[in-house]
């Protein structure tokens, strides 16, 4: 079964307007790259990365140009409006999804860790994988900025 990312690339970058920031967020740079190149890199492996991109932000920042820097195999999802999330973003994105494909949605300025072979074992076995994290100060500190879920006791199931 093939695996494709999609990677959300389409915020509006409040935070960084706030801040005075210029720079479209997913080419902030961290050691020399852009952070989107990590968030990427840190989904499971693919055959393909989607990325979902603004049209003015495509034509402003010139991110067909810098998205080809860092990967060979990609498409980009254009967009012509804002949505009203990273979710819906990548559900408007995955439309054109063949089936027995793994889907991993990721935003472009995250990261994740995860026990690689657990996670192919998952999949084989799961409709759906969730990756989660505990919170950290900042998530406590900024709750609005985030996705939340529940888990039951035993840290099994994900509740509404």
């Amino acid at each position: 079964m093939r695996n494709i990312n999609i990677i959300a690339m389409a915020g509006m970058g409040k935070r960084f307007k706030k801040k005075k920031i210029s720079i479209l967020k997913p080419l902030y740079q961290i050691k020399k790259k852009p952070i989107f190149y990590y968030a990427t890199k840190s989904l499971p492996s693919s055959y393909s990365n989607l990325f979902v991109c603004k049209i003015n932000d495509l034509k402003k920042f010139k991110l067909s140009n810098v998205i080809k820097i860092y990967f060979k195999k990609f498409k980009i999802y254009r967009l012509k409006k804002k949505t009203q999330g990273q979710a819906i973003t990548c559900q408007i994105a995955s439309k054109d999804i063949l089936n027995n494909t793994n889907v991993t949605f990721g935003s472009c300025d995250y990261s994740y860790s995860f026990n690689k072979k657990k996670f192919k074992s998952l999949i084989k076995n799961n409709d759906l994988v969730i990756f989660v994290n505990k919170p950290g100060s900042h998530n406590l500190t900024y709750p609005n900025q985030y996705g939340w879920v529940k888990s039951d006791k035993k840290k099994k199931n994900i509740k509404n």
